[in-house]
């Protein structure tokens, strides 16, 4: 009898304990933080999560987001956030299972990724689409959760657009940072498929911009932020692979072009964002040792500007010159430092910082894991929460090409005159371009290297015409110099600059023999996008047959821009475009046994 007795009681224990639901060992500001820093725990827990057909993340109208964010055994693990504001206060861990137990989760929102969502309608923030054509200029803000683009005014904060650039799983995954293109597109930085990723104005995707060849992770790897330099080559901040704890350099083209900012330079690592000011370039360091690094415009390290950030992701110089930085992690916050980086307050209204902007009405808007919000400029008290419920990112402006302006436009955006013989002399030239409806007035063209000589030193473009500026190499001593060329002029871009590069050796050759491009160049043709008419140029270092053709995206040829021997230096042909419809074209240089091939796009 007291057998039977016990195995009831064993029997009815082994069915309370089946009731009972595990829970993960990991906390909650453990998995946050661990998402933060290392993207692939993310991805990986939303595969395992869409491959057993459960929900990558699910919102809830009271601003809670449940977000598949860790791993345990095969099993995704869900950061529950129910503050928006404050991401690391309440929030709970938990396996499907019991998000079952304590939600009803056919009430939310439910994406189950690969663009599966349930109830996708379900309190849609309000917008106001209207404004979009009214306004000069955007604030885009992509967001991980949906993986797209919004857009915001950037005098009041108001949301304008939820899906400025829809939501494309095969394209986006974890969109970082967009920005506006020297030539008029949009690029996003994608940490997951370490792309550089580039749209149209209208949203419409066009391809990717870097790496030429597509994803390499010899080059990029975990990206985060990027930026464009003044003569127009991107920067991206990478976190991961052989360039880890760099800022990796390419042209317009995409082609990678070496590190601007070597491995770890100054103690830089896990870097975020790039802000260029006048005299320097900050980068937030998101790893241990936190921080804010100064360089040069070479690359080269200057000091820590700032040790007292804590996880930093973006950081924007303020109208008064001031530097506000998104701090992520304890004491989380957006923390305003004076330009010498003296740290002089920290706003504490939302937490778990990311982005960070300057509005026009002197507040301050700011993104973490659950949302934008906007914040006092003084007291860093919350003012509003304009969206929640999306892991929104860094912050950019996007200033829309209008009204009368003289607009500039240099090809190619650097010169490398190789090796020339000390008190012997190189000519080489790039191309301006007026992009604007006024006259562009260069006052001055100036060199900042007395090696390197320009001429003519100023000069006046019509609208939509174009001068070949020529630039001399002397060098005068042995060994490798760098200069810019600076060009002064009424556009809204000025000052604006090219970089030029040579090397003085001591073989000596007589004076009168002359020096030319020494290797075949095509370089990205101007305007592009274009309408009617577009620029391509490229360079020989001896008389040779060239053949320049056009293909479109199916590969067929559709024009033949020349076919016969050019002398030796830098030229130019136009495509006038007649009947061709909008889109993409490539256009394919051939001389002697070299072939390069770029791109280009048609936009009626």
């Amino acid at each position: 009898m007291k057998r039977i007795i016990y195995l009831v009681f064993l029997g009815l224990m082994i069915m309370s304990a089946s009731t009972v639901f595990t829970q993960p060992h990991i906390n909650f500001n453990e998995l946050l933080t661990k998402a933060e820093k290392n993207p692939q725990i993310p991805i990986q827990a939303k595969m395992s999560a869409m491959e057993q057909g459960l929900p990558v993340n699910i919102y809830f109208p009271q601003g809670i987001l449940i977000e598949a964010l860790g791993l345990e055994k095969g099993q995704p693990v869900y950061g529950i956030l129910t503050n928006p504001v404050h991401p690391f206060q309440g929030g709970q861990v938990a396996f499907f299972d019991e998000i079952q137990q304590m939600y009803d989760i056919s009430s939310g929102k439910i994406n189950y990724g690969n663009g599966v969502i349930t109830n996708e309608n379900l309190r849609i923030p309000k917008t106001d689409k209207s404004r979009l054509k009214s306004l000069d200029s955007l604030l885009l803000i992509p967001e991980s959760s949906n993986d797209r683009v919004m857009a915001f005014d950037p005098q009041t904060g108001d949301l304008l657009d939820m899906d400025f650039i829809p939501p494309n799983s095969t394209v986006l995954s974890t969109p970082i940072n967009a920005k506006l293109t020297p030539w008029g597109t949009i690029s996003i930085s994608d940490q997951i498929k370490d792309l550089v990723q580039e749209f149209d104005t209208t949203g419409s995707y066009i391809g990717y911009l870097a790496p030429v060849g597509g994803v390499n992770h010899d080059i990029l790897d975990n990206m985060r932020g990027h930026t464009y330099k003044p003569d127009g080559h991107l920067l991206v901040t990478c976190a991961g692979g052989a360039n880890q704890d760099a800022i990796v350099e390419f042209d317009s083209s995409g082609n990678y072009l070496g590190n601007f900012i070597a491995n770890g330079a100054g103690g830089l690592n896990g870097p975020w964002d790039i802000w260029y000011r006048e005299g320097d370039v900050l980068v937030t360091g998101g790893s241990s040792p936190e921080g804010i690094y100064r360089f040069d415009y070479n690359g080269a390290f200057l000091s820590i500007f700032s040790v007292d950030a804590d996880f930093p992701h973006q950081l924007v110089e303020l109208a008064n010159g001031n530097v506000a930085v998104a701090n992520w992690s304890s004491p989380s916050g957006v923390r305003i430092h004076a330009p010498d980086g003296t740290t002089l307050q920290l706003l504490t209204g939302v937490t778990g910082n990311r982005g960070v902007w300057e509005l026009g009405n002197g507040n301050i808007l700011t993104t973490n894991s659950d949302g934008v919000h906007e914040l006092d400029r003084d007291t860093g008290v919350l003012v509003r929460t304009i969206v929640s419920g999306v892991a929104a990112r860094l912050i950019s402006i996007y200033v829309k090409p209008s009204g009368d302006l003289p607009g500039f436009f240099v090809t190619p955006q650097s010169i490398n005159f190789g090796t020339i013989p000390v008190d012997s002399s190189k000519t080489d030239s790039v191309m301006v371009i007026n992009t604007g409806n006024v006259v562009l007035d260069i006052s001055s063209i100036s060199s900042d290297h007395s090696m390197f000589m320009v001429n003519p030193n100023s000069t006046a473009i019509a609208p939509n015409d174009s001068q070949r500026i020529y630039i001399t190499f002397t060098p005068t001593t042995i060994g490798q110099q760098l200069g810019h060329i600076i060009f002064t002029h009424n556009g809204p871009t000025s000052p604006d600059s090219v970089m030029v590069q040579g090397e003085g050796s001591g073989i000596g050759i007589s004076n009168n023999e002359k020096f030319i491009s020494e290797m075949y160049e095509l370089y990205p043709n101007y305007p592009n996008p274009f309408s009617q008419q577009t620029i391509i140029s490229y360079s020989l270092p001896k008389t040779s047959n060239v053949k320049i053709m056009i293909y479109n995206i199916k590969g067929e040829l559709v024009k033949t821009l020349i076919d016969r021997p050019m002398p030796a230096g830098i030229h130019t042909v136009d495509w006038n475009v007649e009947d061709m419809s909008s889109g993409i074209y490539f256009y394919k240089f051939e001389a002697n046994d070299k072939v390069f091939i770029k791109k280009m796009i048609l936009m009626r």
